[in-house]
């Protein structure tokens, strides 16, 4: 009967993430000692990585290159589409550049941004010209300003996270590649 108490208290224990596993030992007086034995704990605690500022510095200089293209153009391009451009450049810069990575590709990553962000920014403008003539320039004016920030959060949180899926899966293939030699 002393032994399935045992066993019950020692898989409670065990249910239990604690640092110590507590072990019921019987001894020749027929009591009971309690002792504490180290357990082996994997951790789960993400390594402290620091950012790489020097990929910081290239991407800032990259996306104020782009933008001040884009602010010269300001003519062709309007202000909803520089606005949300250089919110995805300013997101971009300082969410992915500090995450490990190579350097080309997160720069390629980031022009490539842009450039979906211009033709996203013309077909919703081809949109808009079309619809005037259906819908009339005043419920086009409502309805730009309503639902003209939520279209361009979808852009820019689509081609955000496929260029954090692209590093982490460069991540994962040259650490295969590693482990592979």
């Amino acid at each position: 009967m002393s032994n399935v108490k045992a066993k019950i208290f020692l898989s409670n224990v065990q249910q239990n993430f604690s640092v110590q596993r507590k072990v019921l030992k019987l001894d020749k007086n027929d009591s009971w000692t309690v002792s504490s034995v180290a357990m082996n704990r994997q951790s789960f605690r993400h390594p402290k990585v620091r950012p790489n500022y020097m990929h910081m510095y290239v991407g800032i200089g990259t996306a104020t290159i782009m933008l001040l293209i884009y602010f010269s153009l300001h003519h062709v391009l309007n202000e909803p589409a520089l606005i949300s451009i250089t919110i995805f450049n300013f997101l971009f810069v300082f969410l992915l550049f500090p995450l490990e990575g190579q350097l080309f590709r997160k720069v390629y990553l980031l022009v490539a941004g842009n450039i979906v962000g211009l033709v996203w920014h013309f077909i919703k403008s081809s949109f808009g010209a079309a619809s005037v003539f259906y819908l009339g320039a005043d419920t086009l004016k409502i309805i730009t300003v309503v639902i003209g920030p939520i279209i361009d959060l979808i852009w820019i949180v689509s081609v955000w996270s496929l260029g954090l899926s692209m590093l982490a899966s460069a991540k994962k293939r040259n650490e295969g590649d590693e482990k592979n030699i």
